[in-house]
């Protein structure tokens, strides 16, 4: 949502490139804009996750609206995220089932396998696998929630898909990691102190990078659509497509025969 001190996109003096903003810089530009905006949704995600059954339907409304914040278009928090809620819940909970369960399944032969260590040296290959399925599922949960969210495909497509951007995208995946790991290792790890930074802002801030890093890659591979796009927003063709029904269809004769009545 823009603010009165950004600059219009319909300046003459200003170039496309002055207005969207890429890397650090343009993160940084959002996270300005949006700051306030990250504060409310993340109390909304904590608030949406207390039934537990809820935390992947509440995953996917969050990055809607983090993908929105990225696409830099505007949003009513509200009513978008109770709206991917409700419409993706079923979807999100197979999905957020599916990675849960390996990541939880690995988790534990990661640590039987290091606890074998001590017996045998090639229990720590294969600990170190294990290890890597779960980093690996990780990241592919960084690409199938924005997707799911934004997109509208077949549960098993999700994951394909997200698998197959883990590794196509992998330099912004192993930052989007790296990021993850520090944000959360930190609130984690230093609770209770790090309580006010979990509660306000913790969960919609870390989504908010992980998406700016992930869903370009969503966007240009997944939802075929030119990611900078040269003409400003105002003058872009809105186009939507919908299928009409038998009864809205009208052929050249019935408007002969309308023609002759008349």
């Amino acid at each position: 949502m823009r603010r009165w001190y950004e600059p219009r996109r319909d300046r003459p003096d200003l170039e496309r490139s002055a207005i969207r903003k890429r890397g650090f810089v343009g993160y940084m530009d959002m996270l300005w804009r949006e700051f306030f905006e990250l504060l409310k949704l993340n109390l909304l995600f904590v608030l949406s996750c207390v039934p537990i059954i809820t935390i992947p339907a509440a995953l996917t409304a969050m990055h809607r609206i983090t993908s929105v914040m990225v696409r830099d278009e505007n949003h009513f928090l509200w009513p978008d995220y109770w709206k991917a809620f409700r419409r993706d819940f079923w979807k999100s909970l197979g999905g957020g089932a599916a990675i849960a369960a390996v990541m939880a399944l690995f988790v534990l032969s990661t640590v039987f396998y290091y606890n074998l260590m001590q017996v045998n040296k090639v229990f720590v290959l294969l600990a170190g696998f294990a290890a890597c399925v779960v980093l690996l599922t990780l990241c592919v949960s960084f690409y199938f929630f924005p997707m799911l969210a934004m997109v509208d495909l077949p549960l098993g497509a999700l994951l394909k898909n997200s698998m197959a951007l883990v590794f196509g995208n992998i330099g912004k995946t192993l930052l989007a990691l790296l990021l993850f790991a520090l944000l959360i290792g930190l609130g984690v790890g230093l609770l209770p102190y790090s309580f006010i930074f979990a509660a306000l802002i913790m969960f919609s801030f870390v989504a908010s990078i992980t998406t700016y890093l992930t869903y370009p890659a969503i966007e240009a591979r997944v939802m075929r659509r030119e990611l900078y796009q040269t003409l400003p927003q105002q003058e872009q063709p809105e186009v939507q497509l919908r299928s009409a029904g038998l009864d809205e269809l009208r052929f050249e004769d019935d408007e002969t025969e309308e023609n002759a009545e008349n």
